[in-house]
């Protein structure tokens, strides 16, 4: 049990890694603290998130998407609508242009939607983090599990 005079000796708290050094402790760069001011100059170099619909159909979520999220930082980016039917593929493209969707903004692809995300990992022998996706959306028509282990490979840190 510690003294009553210990209990009451207010401590400060050490809030950046320069102050933890300053204490004599080693500091990690998770100590460090953004200061507000910087938030901006963060926010514009973010260019928008990548988005993967891994079992498209029709692309109507897709559509969605890039109709109701904004473009850009703190936005997205980049959405591609994937799917195995080739005539899946062929309908997401006419609804992408009957919604005046550009193809900077959304891309069809016809691909196994594992191939494509296991081509896409983010870590490990090979990796390609910079081509691996920031929100990965899988809603099949059974259980997700066969397509979790490819997700998780081809999803970005902090994804």
């Amino acid at each position: 049990e510690a003294p009553a005079e210990a209990l009451e000796t207010p401590v400060e708290p050490i809030e950046t890694a320069a102050e933890i050094q300053e204490q004599g402790e080693e500091a990690t760069p998770k100590d460090e603290q953004v200061p507000r001011t910087a938030l901006p100059q963060i926010l514009e170099q973010m260019t928008g998130l990548k988005v993967l619909e891994a079992l498209a159909a029709t692309g109507i979520r897709t559509i969605r998407y890039a109709k109701e999220l904004p473009v850009g930082p703190g936005g997205v980016k980049r959405i591609v609508a994937n799917d195995l039917d080739e005539n899946a593929v062929a309908h997401m493209k006419r609804n992408f242009a009957h919604n005046d969707l550009s193809g900077e903004r959304v891309e069809a692809i016809n691909s196994c939607a594992n191939a494509h995300m296991y081509s896409r990992r983010a870590k490990g022998h090979g990796g390609l983090g910079q081509l691996a996706y920031d929100v990965i959306d899988l809603d099949p028509y059974g259980s997700v599990s066969p397509f979790v282990d490819a997700a998780v490979q081809a999803v970005s840190d902090g994804g």
